[in-house]
């Protein structure tokens, strides 16, 4: 698990391949991690070879592996930023 210094929690399964951006800023290029994000932690991201998940304050989990990216909103709402494709929302 690890803590954001804007309060974000991640919680990784190994093996998993996050590096640490910033304070509200990781990129996963493979494995299962699951987000809680905190309102006052809104606009975390989450980039990935297929695109960014933003969050607007909620959890959220994402599976990565070379072939896909699939996120699950468990509660609240994200952004999904793919490339090349207009900012989807996903509650």
């Amino acid at each position: 698990q690890i803590e954001f210094y804007q309060g974000a929690r991640v919680l990784i399964e190994g093996p998993a391949a996050l590096e640490l951006i910033s304070s509200g800023e990781a990129t996963c290029t493979g494995g299962r991690l699951s987000a809680h994000v905190p309102p006052h932690a809104k606009g975390f991201r989450i980039n990935t070879p297929k695109g960014a998940i933003v969050d607007l304050g909620t959890e959220f989990g994402l599976d990565v592996s070379d072939a896909n990216a699939e996120v699950h909103v468990f509660k609240g709402e994200v952004e999904l930023h793919r490339t090349a494709a207009a900012t989807q929302s996903l509650k």
